[in-house]
């Protein structure tokens, strides 16, 4: 019997970009990234969109010189600081510097790749799973091995609540390895993961964001609480979730000032309201 706890977020991804081998600046990936100070008083280019990258550029502009963001995300916050640049994805990388798709040049004394992680799994005997474009297979829910069900993955899904939905899935792999959950046949388990799968394609995920669950952990929770036959997240946790992300959207600066306390399995608080600007408070009678 076999159980693997896996975190996604430790083989960095790095992408191809021509010319990153002739940078002399200072060059690492998000997953390196300790100290603010290593900044102080240089150019910096960011590669990426998403809360990393968001992130890493807020917590360096207080010491770097300026600070570029450099992505296509479409919801980025509209509240980001003006003092922070934001351009499109560099295409290559020079001693000095990035170019943008344009051809322009940007002189650059730092690069940061927020750009992500890819699974790998190098203590498992090859051919007991394939990895195709970040897209772990066969997994049934995202988790479980098809074919071996003791083999489990409770760390691949990528939610936004990250440690809440982690528990849930560590919950539902204790209980299909002691047997107390009767999974689907194995060609019942196949189709439903490939139904899943095409409509997340629909969607317009790209394969490689397969198990990038987002908001859809909340259904994918129920489900996983229905089979395993346990409490399903406290409906509190979506609605403060999705209040938070308004927050940082309308006010990213201040977003991680506030405090929040949980009243209830359907309420809950700000306890510094006057930093907020929703202001925002969750009570269901």
């Amino acid at each position: 019997m076999f159980f693997f706890s896996f975190s996604a977020h430790w083989n960095e991804y790095i992408p191809d970009v021509m010319g990153k081998d002739d940078f002399k600046g200072i060059f690492i990936h998000s997953r390196n990234y300790r100290h603010v100070e290593v900044f102080e008083g240089l150019d910096v280019a960011i590669l990426g969109g998403f809360r990393t990258a968001e992130d890493v550029a807020l917590q360096i502009e207080e010491k770097a010189r300026k600070v570029y963001v450099c992505h296509r995300t479409p919801d980025f916050p509209v509240s980001f600081p003006k003092s922070i640049e934001q351009r499109p994805p560099f295409v290559r990388m020079t001693e000095k510097g990035v170019v943008f798709p344009d051809g322009s040049e940007l002189n650059v004394e730092a690069v940061i790749f927020c750009t992500g992680y890819r699974y790998t799994f190098p203590y498992l005997k090859d051919g007991l799973i394939n990895i195709t474009e970040n897209r772990i297979t066969p997994l049934y829910k995202h988790i479980v091995h098809m074919k071996y069900p003791s083999l489990v993955f409770p760390g691949v899904p990528q939610p936004y609540a990250y440690f809440p939905f982690l528990h849930q899935t560590a919950k539902f792999a204790v209980r299909v390895i002691d047997g107390r959950i009767k999974l689907p046949s194995e060609q019942e388990m196949v189709e439903e993961s490939a139904d899943d799968y095409k409509s997340r394609i629909q969607e317009g995920f790209k394969p490689k964001y397969a198990h990038l669950i987002l908001h859809h952990m909340w259904d994918l929770d129920k489900e996983l609480s229905k089979l395993g036959q346990f409490e399903h997240l406290p409906p509190v946790l979506e609605k403060l979730l999705e209040d938070i992300l308004d927050e940082r959207k309308m006010n990213i600066t201040h977003a991680h000032e506030l405090n929040y306390q949980i009243t209830g399995s359907n309420s809950y608080r700000i306890l510094n309201p006057d930093g907020s600007k929703s202001r925002k408070t969750y009570a269901t009678k």
